[in-house]
């Protein structure tokens, strides 16, 4: 996630240096640009999904997963 905001930050420096939109010319750079603003939209739609704690809590402890994996160990 770092390394896409410093691309991006990195393509908004170079616009502000150069005040051109010039590096958007080179059909890898703006490809490059967009699947960076992609990866960062996708996450962002993440961070608003809300979850309720008890529905994750009651969900592992009806895990097989969890039921067996504590039960072999002793615990």
């Amino acid at each position: 996630m770092y390394d896409d905001l410093a691309m991006a930050a990195e393509f908004l420096k170079e616009i502000s240096d150069t005040q051109s939109f010039a590096l958007l010319d080179d059909p890898h750079r703006a490809a490059e640009l967009r699947e960076t603003l992609f990866r960062i939209e996708q996450r962002a739609t993440l961070l608003g999904k809300s979850f309720k704690q008890r529905n994750v809590n009651e969900r592992l402890r009806r895990s097989a997963f969890w039921t067996s994996a504590f039960s072999s160990s002793g615990r």
